[in-house]
């Protein structure tokens, strides 16, 4: 087993602005990052964006997914970090080598002149969705016979490219260190405390699991976002991978 400790990610998928700062203002003094993706950054837009990474002290997951040509995502990076102090981003490792190596040069570039981001963001390829499985792949017309081999082939691709590391669910995170070493990071969704239904995931692990794993990251959502008592199932958590 790895003594790695996995930092934690609270998913904010929440469709309240109202909801999801009274949230945040109770996890403030925890040792937590926030992600923010599509569901909530439409009911708080660029301000409330920049506001709740100053609450945090940056320490915000832009989890946007980007994927398009090379030079609108390119400028998408450059624009994020001059306005926005934040920890990651997500890309779409399917968006190809030069859209990553564009974003990675853009970054680095930015960062030494410009950027919000009091140290330099880490960049992260979305590899294959927690919620997909084989069958999955299947449907959109892949030529992978499992998750794995798709994972592994699209991180190979990041990697080349400069990425930070990659997404990928808990059960590819043994094979992506041992092929590209401790420093290529790994971020986990689809974690769930003992006990608590996998929702719409299909590959879905523990905490206790993800650090065992090696997982760098790991994404924790509803079971803390719709608790009754969230701060006490970070606490567990916590304690879980320490």
């Amino acid at each position: 087993m790895t003594n790695r400790k996995p930092e934690l990610v609270v998913a904010m998928d929440i469709s309240d602005k109202t909801e999801a700062f009274n949230l945040a203002r109770k996890l403030g003094e925890k040792p937590v990052i926030l992600k923010i993706g599509w569901m909530l950054y439409p009911y708080i837009g660029h301000d409330g964006l920049i506001e709740l990474s100053e609450m945090f002290n940056g320490r915000l997951f832009l989890d946007f997914k980007l994927h398009d040509i090379p030079s609108v995502i390119a400028n998408g990076v450059e624009s994020l970090m001059k306005t926005v102090n934040f920890q990651i981003l997500t890309l779409h490792t399917a968006g190809g080598k030069n859209m990553m190596e564009g974003s990675v040069e853009v970054r680095d570039s930015c960062f030494s002149g410009g950027s919000r981001c009091t140290k330099k963001p880490l960049l992260l390829g979305v590899t294959v969705l927690t919620s997909m499985d084989s069958s999955s792949l299947q449907q959109i017309g892949s030529s992978f016979e499992s998750p794995d081999d798709a994972v592994l082939a699209l991180a190979t691709l990041a990697h080349e490219s400069g990425m930070d590391g990659v997404v990928s669910s808990v059960h590819e995170v043994t094979a992506l260190k041992e092929k590209f070493g401790d420093d290529f990071k790994v971020l986990t969704p689809g974690i769930r405390p003992e006990g608590i239904e996998k929702g719409d995931q299909a590959r879905v692990a523990t905490p206790y699991d993800a650090k065992k794993m090696g997982s760098d990251f790991i994404v924790v959502g509803r079971p803390i976002t719709k608790s009754n008592d969230p701060i006490r199932v970070v606490e567990q958590i916590l304690h879980e991978i320490e």
